[in-house]
């Protein structure tokens, strides 16, 4: 549907003058049920007086779906860094975020071991899921998917090599489980470069592994670069689950990156075990169009999270 909306606005634009969406100065981000639908109706009547183009369709999906701000020139241009392992990612941990920077008009950089364009864990990408139908994208991440395939920065994949630490405003660390995501937590290259990274100030997202990568790289005094934040990753009752869940197809190791299980890893890491946050014992996700179940821990410029439900 949101392809589809796009593609009818970017049609009107052709034919069109370009008008801006007078925003209702009421507007705040909802934070309940009652708040949406008030957002929803004062986006109604906005919207009765607009014409479509592909600028405004993309600002409307990045505040409606995302919570993204109208105003999007803060943040139009602004480049943020996607490093990822050349195979085995998370593609439901990339795909969300992408697509909200994306249609919020930053410039994103993909940058893998080789240079050359990454490949998402297989199994997450088939209708079917990893197991029994579990695991697996949702439908709009398949959506995604399809069109980041297609993007400018898909063709253009740089190297860890290649990373300049200061060319960048925002850093989003991705997560993943399968044996390829090893090359992408240990790469002491990368590790280095988000050391610098952190030590810059700059907004910093890690979701799953991605923590534990952050939890690797160390700064100048040889600790972890955030020993003395308040984080999270992919808790243990969640990775043991996933490992029951898929060791009778996929065997033991799948669902194991490293025989320590990234929670206790990324916790040993930190100043205090008890700076690690591991979140309510549920697996409900959030979805694209509700962002309810989605759990996050935010210290300052740095936000982490659990797994793929928490994307949104």
């Amino acid at each position: 549907q949101i392809r589809a909306f796009t593609s009818w606005a970017r049609t009107v634009s052709s034919i069109a003058k370009e008008k801006i969406i007078p925003i209702p100065s009421a507007y705040t981000k909802p934070s309940n049920n009652t708040q949406r639908k008030e957002r929803q109706i004062l986006l109604a009547k906005s919207l009765q007086t607009a014409l479509w183009t592909a600028d405004v369709a993309e600002t409307f999906e990045a505040s409606f779906f995302f919570g993204i701000p109208y105003d999007r020139s803060l943040v139009k241009g602004k480049e943020v860094l996607f490093p990822l392992p050349d195979k085995d990612f998370d593609a439901s941990e990339f795909s969300i975020p992408w697509r909200a920077l994306r249609v919020s008009g930053v410039n994103i950089t993909i940058a893998t071991p080789s240079g050359k364009q990454p490949i998402p864990e297989p199994y997450v990408l088939r209708p079917s899921g990893v197991v029994m139908g579990q695991l697996g994208a949702s439908f709009d991440v398949l959506q995604f998917w399809a069109e980041i395939s297609e993007s400018e920065e898909f063709q253009n994949v740089i190297s860890y090599e290649d990373i300049n630490p200061d060319a960048y405003n925002a850093l989003h660390l991705n997560g993943g489980h399968a044996p390829g995501m090893r090359e992408y937590c240990g790469s002491e290259l990368l590790q280095s470069k988000v050391a610098k990274m952190v030590e810059r100030g700059i907004p910093i997202g890690a979701i799953c592994h991605g923590t534990l990568l952050l939890a690797r790289s160390k700064g100048e005094d040889g600790k972890s670069v955030i020993s003395s934040r308040n984080v999270t990753s992919l808790p243990y009752f969640m990775e043991k689950a996933a490992v029951t869940l898929t060791s009778l197809k996929l065997g033991s190791r799948y669902y194991s990156t490293y025989d320590i299980p990234c929670a206790t890893e990324v916790a040993s890491l930190l100043d205090s075990p008890k700076q690690f946050q591991r979140g309510p014992l549920s697996g409900a996700e959030a979805t694209l169009f509700d962002d309810t179940n989605a759990w996050v821990v935010v210290d300052n410029n740095i936000v982490t999270a659990r797994f793929p439900g928490d994307a949104y």
